[in-house]
């Protein structure tokens, strides 16, 4: 009964009620849910802030689920528009924004492969590229599953790559 009260005291203090959600998180319930056009408008405010969004990307909203769309040059800027998915309001996010490389399968695979070489974690020697358009592909083999996944960051980070199949197989 005192734990209770002592909850209802809170409630009033703080102005939110604890929402218990299908994952068993509490959350506190805002007074206000922003309208979709809020949300809308907080998400460009978002893009513009962070300043590498290209006004190409846009976000559809309908009963707080956000759908982002349009082309960026690389996954950085794809994974940091989808940090949208985090503002009030937001109830879902689908995220289509697709990569397009500016530079040929050469250039792409060329840059894949110095960035491979340059990465401390790897040894590049055990790991080969091809690239087929902005699409790059990985074979070889590693010692632990901590490399492949540095082979696979330092393959998204070079120019031009829109997509990584890695086929690196980890050896004891």
């Amino acid at each position: 009964m005192q734990d209770t009260l002592l909850l209802e005291n809170v409630e009033e203090e703080l102005e939110w009620e604890p929402e218990v959600t299908a994952d068993h998180q509490v959350r506190p319930f805002a007074a206000t849910t922003p309208d979709d056009s809020q949300i809308s408008e907080a998400i460009m405010n978002s893009f513009r802030w962070r300043g590498n969004i290209p006004e190409s990307v846009k976000a559809e909203v309908e009963d707080g689920r956000v759908t982002l769309r349009g082309e960026v040059e690389w996954d950085y800027q794809r994974r940091e528009a989808a940090q949208v998915g985090a503002l009030n309001g937001v109830r879902g996010l689908t995220n289509l924004i697709t990569l397009k490389p500016k530079s040929k399968a050469s250039d792409v695979q060329n840059g894949v492969s110095q960035a491979l070489r340059r990465n401390a974690d790897l040894d590049a020697r055990s790991i080969w590229v091809t690239a087929d358009g902005g699409t790059v592909h990985l074979y070889g083999h590693v010692h632990s599953r901590h490399e492949k996944q540095a082979a696979e960051q330092a393959a998204f980070a070079a120019p031009g790559v829109s997509d990584v199949d890695n086929q690196i197989t980890v050896i004891a």
